[in-house]
């Protein structure tokens, strides 16, 4: 009887030590899966650390880009101003210039109405002048006819004075 209760106690004893093996292996086993569920959330931590530092990283690089993009884009808002400044200056310019050009053109039809007037009144010179040069040659001629007709009167009156000094002379001898 006590060799049976011993048997019956070395089987409780068995199987609580299976029993225990069993939950030890368990145990284990949860634990190796413990491990592994802590390595892999250490291995995401690490991952997670790592695509912070590389979102860190990329948003100071976006930073700095952004600070470079403004100090560009006020050196360009500079630029366009300073471009908008010239064009303002540039189309004051060309106004000024198309004035002017407006003010001799206007000048140069002056000056050439002014051309055309003399032009005109040189030609009526010119006629004045030939008109003149044929009134002189003219003049000149009638005055050579004169000149001619002075000379022939004077030798007819020559001849006139001899006939009457010859007259005179015969008339004086008859008387």
């Amino acid at each position: 009887a006590e060799q049976e209760q011993a048997s019956k106690s070395l089987a409780m004893i068995r199987n609580e030590l299976e029993e225990h093996k069993r939950r030890v292996a368990s145990s284990k086993a949860e634990r190796e899966q413990i491990s592994k569920s802590f390595a892999m959330v250490a291995e995401e931590v690490e991952e997670y650390k790592r695509r912070v530092a590389s979102s860190e990283a990329a948003q100071e690089q976006v930073s700095q880009s952004l600070v470079m993009v403004a100090k560009e884009s006020e050196e360009y808002r500079r630029r366009v101003s300073s471009l908008e400044a010239e064009q303002e200056q540039a189309s004051k310019s060309l106004a000024m210039i198309r004035n002017e050009l407006e003010e001799h053109k206007r000048r140069v039809a002056s000056s050439k109405a002014e051309r055309e007037q003399i032009s005109k009144s040189f030609a009526m010179v010119a006629e004045e002048v030939e008109e003149y040069k044929r009134r002189v040659a003219s003049s000149e001629a009638a005055q050579e006819q004169v000149s001619q007709s002075l000379v022939m009167v004077a030798k007819e009156s020559e001849e006139y004075r001899r006939r009457v000094s010859s007259l005179e002379a015969e008339q004086e001898q008859a008387s």
